[in-house]
């Protein structure tokens, strides 16, 4: 499912309302768990982008911000950043043994 359906499914669904108002920033949730996860941010509770000022609340949203936006993937076993392809491939396979 694409960013733009789901955009779209959320409009002619439910409307433009956003139920679940950060009361520190305005920023507006559909649902209560990610008000939530949103507020995480505020008390510094983040992974931040070493390539961009973008916060993420949630490691695996990072993994997948830096793999899409950036082209670069990180190793789960040191934590090196690589671009996507087969330096980072070849790093993983040797730093798994």
């Amino acid at each position: 499912m694409s960013t733009a359906f789901l955009k779209a499914h959320i409009s002619e669904s439910h409307g433009n309302a956003m139920p679940y108002v950060c009361s520190l920033c305005g920023k507006g949730y559909l649902s209560s768990a990610g008000l939530h996860l949103h507020k995480l941010l505020h008390q510094g509770k983040s992974f931040d982008c070493l390539v961009c000022d973008m916060k993420f609340s949630q490691k695996s949203n990072l993994k997948r911000h830096l793999a899409r936006v950036h082209n670069l993937a990180v190793c789960s076993t040191c934590s090196n950043m690589f671009s996507i392809g087969q330096e980072y491939n070849q790093h993983v396979l040797y730093c798994q043994k």
